[in-house]
């Protein structure tokens, strides 16, 4: 139940009565030449009750699964007397906590139960509940889901501890750079309009809102009428909108009064610049012009210019400020247009010395973009992006449902996803310069910066769905290479990930970040493709390549429409055959790692997080920063990176996992041919010693944070212990708003906003921590309650009610994942890697089906020692 500040990208997916799309000339057929796109004909069934509730169903693959979104027309800017309040996040909030006949609490159990999963979010126009699910409790869901929309309960307890919840929340968000920065644009972009006001509201108001206020906007706002409801999946169109009928055609009457007219806002006649300090090592600004709503035919354009400007490693502000000049760490773009004309937004992330000349280059290429100069290339590849979120989002069914009823909430339009799709391919390059000219001005410029409290020279005048699938196929090479393939025929989608053996497993403290350094510079130049022909070319398909680092291995995964698998093929065999490693680009990659270093150290759960680890893992490898520590980035050199990627980029130690829509047999060939011509050489083993700390260890750290963070946990199994599958359904019982955590600490104890459990494993060990974050004067009551769960599971084990819930919902999660080709691939490399094999992800349902209360209990017993744990408390210095 978070409150989700969403930029609407408008690429709404399967929203269409007759959802069948043919794409000319956006795709690639094998080989590379122009080619169509077809997607399966997916009718979406319709149906508009009496009192004014529109129903959708869709029947989609996976059969098993079903997703289910209810949108209605309530959000941050519709709240009329109570604007400003946070009114619509404390209402989505108080339906999960009752109704007339279901206690707190149990409405996230019941979910469980079926194993599925129910959230809630707020945005300025519409607030939203999902819920993902096994097929055959759909109409269960559906009779909840009428209890919380018709009966929310307000019991007064429950309100006032949820308020004190949300004050936390509020508090903790003051704690985040990108959230203040993001609020501080609205706020400063809007003067009429009421998306100025924050999703959770100022404090002030907030505070004052009482019980008959949240009662009065949910029995005005939650009408018929006012709603949209559809269900995708592994349904009978016919019978789930005939149940849905039966269970919300009586509903509360709807309510034809219009709520929440915006005053429009004035066009701006000059720029506005607001900052603010906080304590930060970094800046963060934001640049915004005023944009089109949904409705507006200037939408298609604008959404186009926002991709070839700042979305992607080839974009302009990328290419230019980030690469060339090295004036930011990060930079993107994006056209925020929600039901009322929104912003279109540039952000950046750096170094606060170069405010000024970043704003000044900024300017310099909106005006670049304002006298046409762009390609008919860049033109291309924007729209390439478009086609493939549009495809890639297809695959889960929470993406279709929830887009139906955005569809509908925001344009009255089934089909309106057809028309954005068309409307994207009819943009040209006179339409950019056209709107360029007409929104991007130099007199409606807006910005905003997030700046450290020690920075003074901030510039006065401102700053510029599936057939049956195939199981895995896998062949080993001659020269040792594994590679896996699985067919998978729902969308026309591919993803590769490849894995080498790696990762914080094989470095030490001096050379601590090689890994994630090296993976990084995969992307930055062969011998046949300069950098901008690797990710760039990717973007440009309509596809995404991204490098990664782990505990055990680190790789690249690529994603790229069927169409482009050849392409995809050529470049994954040059960065793994002839990386070239520029010394110019090695510096680049420094200052971007050393600024995400910097960025996780402000972050109170990043780095609460890391020195658990640091703390738990002592000496071992497992203790060291993914990123790797300052001093060790600073002084790893181009030849220890080299000498890196020669030892470690070798067949005998590489997984290849390719999942989607393939002729394996066909593909296994065309990789031997290839891959077969990949240099061998000597394996290096890494041994490594994982012991367990001997007794408590707890350390403590200040940060400027107004909330504090308590990390607890314990070593446990590694990936190949059978104790994993307990373990994963004890933090399934102890974590989510169902589970024991969520329950004792924050609903019958309102101490922590924010608390969870999580299990990892790696090869050769793993953890399982506890964390929560609170008030610093609440840390020693919410340690307490962290080990009370933890010594009562020891004792009594688990009910038998928490159980089956606790198996349903690992299974139900392990489906929704199961749904993209990219989670299959890179896990079947990771299983692999750890030699469980790559068809391991198909007995995952039977291991978690096959724990006992006993097995629960007995790992329980084993590893959580109440006199042998790490914890790391992160207090905050403005709570003392």
């Amino acid at each position: 139940m978070e409150v989700i500040l969403k930029k609407v990208f408008i690429i709404f997916a399967a929203a269409a009565l007759a959802a069948s799309v043919s794409i000319q000339s956006f795709a690639s057929a094998p080989g590379g030449s122009p080619g169509v796109i077809e997607l399966s004909n997916e009718a979406v069934s319709k149906k508009v009750l009496e009192n004014g509730l529109v129903l959708f169903a869709k029947e989609s693959l996976p059969k098993d699964l079903v997703g289910i979104s209810v949108k209605v027309r309530a959000g941050s800017s519709l709240e009329e007397e109570y604007l400003g309040s946070g009114i619509s996040h404390l209402v989505e909030h108080m339906l999960f906590k009752g109704t007339r006949t279901r206690r707190p609490g149990s409405i996230e159990k019941e979910i469980k139960s079926y194993g599925g999963f129910i959230n809630g979010s707020v945005s300025q126009d519409l607030t939203e509940y999902t819920i993902i699910l096994p097929a055959e409790h759909a109409g269960h869901a559906l009779s909840l889901l009428k209890d919380m929309l018709l009966n929310a309960a307000f019991d007064a307890a429950e309100f006032d501890k949820e308020k004190e919840v949300i004050l936390r929340e509020l508090r903790l968000n003051n704690d985040e750079p990108q959230s203040l920065l993001m609020r501080l644009l609205n706020e400063t972009a809007y003067l009429y309009h009421t998306y100025k006001y924050p999703l959770i509201g100022y404090e002030n108001k907030f505070r004052a809102l009482r019980r008959d206020d949240a009662v009065k906007y949910y029995n005005r706002m939650y009408a018929p009428n006012r709603m949209a409801i559809a269900i995708a999946g592994g349904v009978k169109p016919d019978d789930i909108l005939a149940k849905a009928e039966s269970e919300f055609k009586d509903f509360r009457p709807p309510n034809y009064k219009v709520i929440g007219l915006s005053p429009q806002e004035p066009a701006q006649i000059g720029r506005r610049d607001a900052r603010k300090t906080i304590a930060t090592n970094l800046a963060y600004l934001a640049v915004a012009f005023h944009s089109t709503g949904i409705l507006d035919e200037d939408l298609f354009a604008m959404d186009v210019l926002s991709i070839i400007i700042g979305r992607g490693d080839n974009s302009r502000l990328n290419t230019s400020l980030v690469k060339q000049q090295g004036l930011a760490h990060s930079v993107t773009c994006w056209n925020f247009t929600p039901r009322d004309p929104g912003l279109f937004v540039i952000t950046a992330l750096l170094d606060p010395g170069k405010l000024t000349a970043l704003a000044e280059a900024i300017a310099g290429q909106v005006a670049r973009v304002r006298s046409g100069a762009i390609s008919s290339d860049e033109l291309e590849g924007a729209r390439r992006m478009v086609i493939g979120d549009y495809i890639f989002n297809l695959e889960t069914l929470d993406f279709q449902a929830g887009n139906i009823t955005s569809d509908y909430l925001f344009t009255g339009n089934c089909g309106f996803s057809e028309r954005y799709l068309k409307g994207v391919q009819a943009v040209s390059l006179e339409d950019l310069k056209r709107v360029a000219n007409k929104y991007l001005r130099d007199d409606g410029i807006t910005t905003a910066a997030i700046v450290p409290e020690t920075f003074k020279e901030y510039p006065e005048g401102g700053l510029v769905p599936s057939t049956a699938e195939l199981p895995a196929k896998k062949i080993v090479l001659p020269n040792g290479l594994n590679i896996v393939i699985r067919q998978s025929k729902k969308t026309p989608t591919v993803s590769i990930t490849v894995l080498m053996a790696g990762g914080l497993a094989v470095e030490k403290l001096p050379d601590n970040g090689i890994s994630n350094f090296t993976a990084n510079m995969l992307l930055k130049g062969t011998s046949n493709r300069k950098e901008d022909e690797i990710t760039g070319a990717v973007e440009k398909l309509g596809g995404n390549i991204t490098p990664f680092s782990g505990f055990d291995g680190f790789g690249v995964t690529i994603n790229v429409l069927s169409g482009d698998l050849d392409t995809a093929i050529s470049l994954l065999y040059d960065i793994l055959a002839s990386s070239v490693f520029p010394e110019d680009e090695i510096e680049k990659a420094r200052a971007l790692i050393l600024a995400a270093i910097r960025a996780e150290d402000e972050d109170i759960f990043q780095r609460g997080f890391y020195l658990f680890r640091k703390e738990l893992f002592g000496n071992s490898p497992y203790a060291l920063r993914h990123a790797g520590e300052r001093e060790a980035v600073s002084s790893l050199t181009r030849r220890s990176i080299v000498n890196f990627y020669k030892t470690y980029t070798l067949p005998g130690s590489m997984i290849i996992s390719i999942s989607g829509d393939v002729d394996p047999d066909a593909l296994a060939g065309k990789m031997t041919k290839i891959f077969s011509a990949l240099r061998s050489g000597e394996i290096l083993k890494k041994e490594m010693d994982c012991a367990a700390p001997g007794r408590v260890n707890v350390r403590t750290i200040r940060m400027e944070k107004e909330q504090s963070l308590v990390v607890m946990g314990v070593m446990t199994a590694g990936a190949l212990d059978p104790d994993r599958y307990a373990l994963e359904v004890l933090s399934s019982v102890l974590s989510g708003h169902s589970g024991r955590l969520f329950d004792s600490i924050r609903n019958k104890a309102p101490l922590a906003y924010t608390l969870g459990c999580f299990y990892k494993s790696m090869s050769h060990a793993g953890f399982f921590a506890l964390y929560a974050a609170c008030a610093k004067e609440k840390v020693s009551r919410v340690e307490q309650g962290l080990m009370r769960q933890i010594e009562d599971i020891r004792k009594r084990g688990l009910a038998d009610e928490e159980l089956l819930p606790a198996k349903r919902e690992l299974i139900c999660s392990h489906g929704v994942k199961m749904q993209t080709n990219e989670y299959f691939s890179q896990t079947a490399a990771i299983d692999e890697l750890y030699g469980l094999g790559c068809d391991d992800i198909f007995r995952y349902k039977a291991g978690i089906e096959g724990v006992t209360g006993e097995d629960v209990k007995r790992v329980a017993v084993k590893y959580l020692d109440p006199d042998r744990y790490s914890e790391v408390v992160i207090a905050g210095e403005q709570a003392l």
